[in-house]
C-alpha cells in the first residue's frame, strides 16, 4: 500500500479506493504540470534563462510567460518529507530523484512540497502547492495533502504554525489562496489521518469494510476501473432490462448519472484498449476475441482531382468529379466516367485518371484502428 500526500483528499473521503487494484495513468495535461513544476525547480537552481534552455520546444513559450511572482527564487523547491502520523513526527527525506521515496520508514508516509519558504526567522514555514489543472480540488482549509505537508514541515523545521497555500497557474497570471493553519489543527489533522490508516490497514486484514463514496475526486482516482460503484455502473447500462425512466422530479439527478455514466465507459474503454495493447488478441472463455483491426483509407485530393479532370476531359467532368476543393471520391470520379466512356472503355479510364492523379501527388494514405470482437 504506497500511499503519498498528493491522494489523501480522495482517501479521505473514499478509503476504498486505497485498497482496490489501482491502474494508475497519467494525461497530456499532468505531463504538462510535471514539466512546469520541474521549469521552476530549476528556475531556483541555475536561473530563468537557462531553466527556460530545458524546457521542451512545445512548452518553451508558456514557461517563458510565467510571471516572476510564480518563480520560487526565494524558496526552495521540491522539499519532499515523511510524516508519522501516529506520533506526529516527520522530516525531510534526501531523495536521489523527484519523488524518491524509498528510504521511508515504518508508520511513515511520504509527500513533496513544490516549495517551502521559512516566515518570522523560522517561526513559521510556508507550504505551497502548484496546480496547472482544473481538476477538483477540496476547499483549502479540508485541503489534506497540504496539511500532511504543513504538519510534515512544522516538525521537521520546529515551527510553530504554517501557512498552506495553493498556486493556480491555469494561465499566465497566477491565483494564491492562502490558509494559516495552528499547531493544534495540525494535531488533530495527525488524529483522523492516523485512525484513517488504521482502518485501510484493518480493511487489508479483512477486519473493517469500506463502501465506495462517489464524487468529482473519482475523475482520475487510479482504482476507477475496479470500482464497485463504477463496475456496477456499466453493467447495470448493459443490462437490457436497466429501469432508465425519469421525469421531472428526477430529471437532474438523471443528468448527473449519465455524466458518471459516460466517464466510466469511456474509463473502461481506456483500459480495455491499454489491455489489448499489452497482451494483443484477448480471448474469451467462450471463444470470442478482441483485438485492434486496422483500416487503411486512401483520400483524393479535391483541387488535385478537379485539375487532373479538367486537363483530360472538360470542365464538367472537373466540376462533377470534386466534391469540394479539398475532396474528390472515386465513386465521384467512375459515376462521370460511366456515363461518358464508351462501353468497355471505362475501367481504362479510371485506371489511367487514378494514375495521373497519383503522379501529381494528389493521393493521400492513412491507417486508424478500432477494436473488433469475433465470435470464436
Amino acid at each position: 500500500m504506497n500511499i503519498t500526500a498528493s491522494a489523501l483528499p480522495r482517501i479521505f473521503r473514499c478509503p476504498l479506493s486505497a485498497q482496490l487494484p489501482q491502474w494508475p495513468r497519467t494525461t497530456k495535461w499532468a505531463e504538462f504540470g510535471t514539466m512546469v513544476h520541474l521549469f521552476r525547480e530549476n528556475v531556483a537552481k541555475i536561473g530563468r534563462d537557462k531553466a527556460l534552455e530545458k524546457v521542451p520546444e512545445e512548452h518553451r513559450d508558456h514557461c517563458a510567460g510565467i510571471a516572476e511572482a510564480a518563480l520560487p527564487t526565494d524558496m526552495t523547491p521540491e522539499v519532499a518529507f515523511a510524516y508519522n502520523p501516529d506520533s506526529a513526527k516527520g522530516r525531510r527525506l534526501d531523495t536521489k530523484g523527484q519523488r524518491d521515496y524509498s528510504s521511508l520508514e515504518d508508520g511513515e508516509y511520504a509527500g513533496t512540497a513544490d516549495t517551502v519558504g521559512l516566515l518570522e526567522g523560522g517561526k513559521g514555514v510556508l507550504v505551497e502547492d502548484l496546480k496547472t489543472g482544473w481538476g477538483w480540488l477540496p476547499p483549502i482549509k479540508q485541503n489534506e495533502q497540504l496539511l500532511f505537508l504543513a504538519a510534515a514541515a512544522v516538525s521537521a523545521y520546529g515551527a510553530e504554525y504554517a501557512v498552506i497555500r495553493i498556486l493556480k497557474m491555469t494561465d499566465d497570471t497566477p491565483r494564491y489562496y492562502e490558509h494559516e493553519v495552528a499547531a493544534f489543527d495540525l494535531d488533530a489533522f495527525a488524529d483522523d489521518m492516523s485512525d484513517l490508516m488504521f482502518n485501510i490497514k484493518a480493511k487489508d486484514m479483512q477486519e473493517r469494510e469500506f463502501s465506495a463514496h462517489e464524487g468529482p475526486w473519482c475523475k482520475y482516482c487510479p482504482a476507477f476501473e475496479s470500482c464497485p460503484a463504477k463496475t456496477s455502473m456499466v453493467k447495470a447500462l448493459a443490462s437490457p432490462s436497466a429501469d432508465i425512466a425519469f421525469d421531472r422530479s428526477n430529471a437532474v439527478e438523471a443528468y448527473e448519472t449519465l455524466e458518471r455514466a459516460r466517464e466510466a465507459l469511456k474509463r473502461v474503454e481506456e483500459r480495455i484498449k491499454e489491455m489489448v495493447d499489452e497482451f494483443g488478441t484477448i480471448t474469451n472463455d467462450d471463444g470470442r476475441t478482441i483485438s485492434w483491426q486496422e483500416t487503411s483509407t486512401r483520400r483524393i485530393k479535391g483541387d488535385i482531382a478537379y485539375t487532373v479532370m479538367r486537363d483530360l476531359y472538360d470542365e464538367d467532368a472537373a466540376k462533377a468529379s470534386a466534391t469540394t476543393v479539398t475532396k474528390a471520391t472515386q465513386a465521384s470520379i467512375e459515376k462521370y466516367l460511366g456515363k461518358h466512356c464508351e462501353k468497355g472503355t471505362k475501367a481504362e479510364a479510371m485506371r489511367h485518371v487514378m494514375a495521373e492523379i497519383d503522379a501529381r501527388k494528389g493521393l493521400s494514405y492513412s491507417t486508424s484502428r478500432k477494436l473488433k470482437v469475433k465470435n470464436g
